[in-house]
């Protein structure tokens, strides 16, 4: 039976990632009894994810180079940890190029979604008389909602009619 807990616990034992999972905090199911340690079933990776347990310590390292290092974490040589700020764009190139079948060269991971968003408005928004909506998820974050409102008003748009907000 597909739908029973043994059969998912089967998939769970064959689950070639299933080692990466003791490197998250996981948050508890129920945050309101201090009694239980049962977890969370967590499906929020698009917008925060689990927190890797190794952030904290890595977050700290970056802040003492800034404290002892100040600009000089920018450049080679000047991070004691290597991971020198100049080449912060290249961290994980490779990794993101064999994902999408592309060179190291081609690809980078830049910004944040809503600023995203705006580029690529800015970019590929043509509306024309008939063609001017734009579709999004109900509540999306108020950042990308300003981004996709001053979009349409830049353009003149009523944004009660240009913007349609979609939820399931």
């Amino acid at each position: 039976d597909i739908l029973s807990e043994e059969f998912s616990g089967y998939l769970d034992s064959k689950d070639p990632l299933s080692e990466f999972r003791s490197q998250f905090h996981i948050p508890l199911a129920d945050l309101s009894n201090k009694e239980s340690d049962k977890q969370a079933l967590y499906f929020c990776g698009n917008s925060l994810g689990l927190q890797p347990k190794s952030t904290e310590s890595i977050v700290c390292q970056e802040l003492e180079v800034w404290k002892t290092c100040g600009v000089r974490g920018h450049f080679a040589g000047g991070h004691a940890h290597g991971r020198n700020w100049a080449d912060a764009d290249m961290l994980g190139a490779q990794e993101h190029a064999d994902i999408v079948g592309a060179e190291k060269m081609e690809v980078v991971a830049m910004n944040g979604l809503t600023s995203n968003l705006h580029f690529m408005l800015a970019a590929f928004y043509q509306p024309s008389a008939v063609r001017f909506k734009i579709m999004c998820e109900k509540k999306a974050f108020p950042s990308d909602q300003y981004a996709f409102q001053s979009h349409l008003k830049f353009r003149g748009y009523d944004i009660t009619t240009a913007l349609i907000e979609l939820s399931p």
